[in-house]
């Protein structure tokens, strides 16, 4: 992983547009707020034997901003995933899943379109073993409502 984290990029964007109505939610918050939010959906999704169903849960930020939410939201649920698929939640079993979880799960819109290509790459540092994640182009889009997402 390069020099830039995931908290560098977005702090740089949020920097450079100060001068806008627009709110960044901070990551401890974004974490905290996650938590509360996925832990019963993700109980109930593991209750079921086989641990790919949680492949099949969506989350959604109809405002994504830089990403905050949708990054917490994927750290939280690849530990949760890596846990029931291999036993343990280890660096390398988040590794494994965390493609999965960004392809398959996390979806974000926003009226900010560099927000978005922000969002996206913060969401693409996220992996270990940097890689393409051509979807991330259909589920981080620029739009000024919601979408009605499948």
């Amino acid at each position: 992983m390069s020099l830039w984290s995931t908290v560098n990029v977005a702090s740089v964007y949020r920097r450079l547009r100060d001068h806008t109505p627009a709110h960044a939610t901070p990551s401890e918050l974004a974490e905290i707020v996650v938590q509360g939010a996925l832990d019963p959906l993700l109980s109930e999704a593991f209750s079921d034997p086989e641990p790919d169903k949680i492949l099949e849960l969506r989350v959604v930020d109809p405002a994504c901003g830089t990403g905050e939410f949708l990054i917490a939201a994927a750290r939280h649920i690849t530990v949760w995933y890596a846990r029931r698929r291999f036993g343990e939640a280890t660096k390398e079993n988040v590794a494994r899943v965390m493609p999965d979880v960004l392809s398959q799960m996390i979806y974000g819109e926003d009226e900010d379109t560099v927000a978005i290509e922000v969002c996206k790459a913060a969401l693409w540092l996220e992996l270990s073993v940097p890689q393409a994640l051509a979807r991330l182009d259909c589920q981080i889009v620029h739009s000024t409502g919601v979408l009605n997402w499948r």
